[in-house]
């Protein structure tokens, strides 16, 4: 589960359940992935995000995040579990919906 801000506006948010995605794919913001490395399940960090791990310098325009912008962010690892990847046998971790 996780809700971004820009300033004090909601930019982004999953829904209550969560959201499932692989930390290798690049699915959503750079910080998601490399906090979610260190997290156990149920903790809830609460990030800084500097802009080259959030949304870069492109920004998000249609939710008003200018280019270059710092974001905040709360992530809260419901779950995950290890995949094997079909060429290879390097684990990611994955979020899951409850």
């Amino acid at each position: 589960q996780y809700k971004v801000f820009h300033g004090k506006e909601e930019v982004a948010a999953s829904s209550g359940e969560g959201v499932e995605f692989s930390i290798a794919s690049g699915h959503l913001i750079p910080a998601f992935a490399k906090s979610v490395e260190h997290m156990k399940k149920g903790e809830t960090s609460k990030l800084v995000i500097a802009p080259h791990y959030g949304f870069g310098e492109a920004g998000l325009a249609e939710k008003g995040v200018p280019g270059g912008a710092k974001l905040r962010a709360s992530l809260t690892l419901v779950s995950w579990k290890s995949v094997k990847m079909l060429e290879g046998t390097i684990e990611m971790k994955v979020v899951v919906e409850q």
